[in-house]
């Protein structure tokens, strides 16, 4: 069985790293890349995912070598999870994200409080929650067996 996962990611590196992961692990996994706010949007609307990979802190349009991508929006992803459950209450949502510590607005979150946070609003939605360390393995373990749960 092919399921469909929708990854808003806007840094390269983590992209890479990541999307080449999927590849390798889950050959049953078709996803789609998206690098914003409103790239992740216009996945959301032009398809139907089963799954949602989506970073936690995202620019609010592409970024290109001439346009630095928009309002910068440190709970992107969270609004995106919200925008998807609210379309269609059913996404499995796995945040990831490679920054311990969040400020908007004069408030500020440790990466612990911000799970606590996330799982409350995604309710049965929530997969999850990993920090992303390119140099260590551990992301790797907590991702796949963040989508073993769902798609076995």
């Amino acid at each position: 069985m092919r399921h469909k996962l929708l990854f808003v990611e806007d840094n390269d590196y983590k992209r890479n790293k990541v999307s080449d992961h999927l590849s390798s692990n889950f050959p049953n996994l078709d996803f789609i890349e998206a690098r914003s706010y409103t790239s992740g949007v216009q996945a959301m609307d032009s398809h139907d995912f089963e799954i949602m990979l989506l970073d936690i802190s995202l620019p609010t349009f592409d970024k290109t070598p001439v346009e630095s991508g928009g309002r910068f929006r440190t709970f992107g992803g969270r609004e995106l999870a919200r925008r998807a459950i609210k379309m269609t209450g059913a996404s499995f949502i796995i945040f990831i994200t490679q920054y311990k510590s969040f400020s908007d607005r004069g408030n500020s979150y440790s990466f612990d409080d911000l799970v606590q946070q996330l799982e409350i609003d995604c309710g049965p939605s929530f997969g999850g929650a990993i920090f992303f360390d390119g140099s260590l393995s551990s992301w790797k373990d907590k991702l796949t067996s963040a989508i073993r749960k769902h798609v076995a």
